[in-house]
């Protein structure tokens, strides 16, 4: 999924990918002064994903809440 297009599409306007270090660089110190909130999407590689996230929702929401702070984890 392009996350850079759904950024744009769901009204983060002010999103683009980064084309390199230099213009990531760039967009890092547009940033700062933007008046919205902007996404910035960056390549690392070329390599499709290796893993992928367990589907468990009860691990999933005590990860979640664990991260959040509320409660130590189970």
């Amino acid at each position: 999924a392009d996350i850079v297009a759904i950024a744009v599409a769901s009204g983060l306007t002010n999103s683009s990918w980064a084309a390199d270090e230099d213009d990531f660089e760039r967009l890092i110190e547009q940033s700062m002064s933007a008046a919205g909130p902007m996404l910035i999407g960056v390549r690392i590689d070329d390599k499709p994903g290796t893993c992928t996230t367990r589907r468990d929702p009860v691990q999933i929401s005590e990860l979640f809440i664990h991260g959040m702070g509320v409660r130590e984890p189970l």
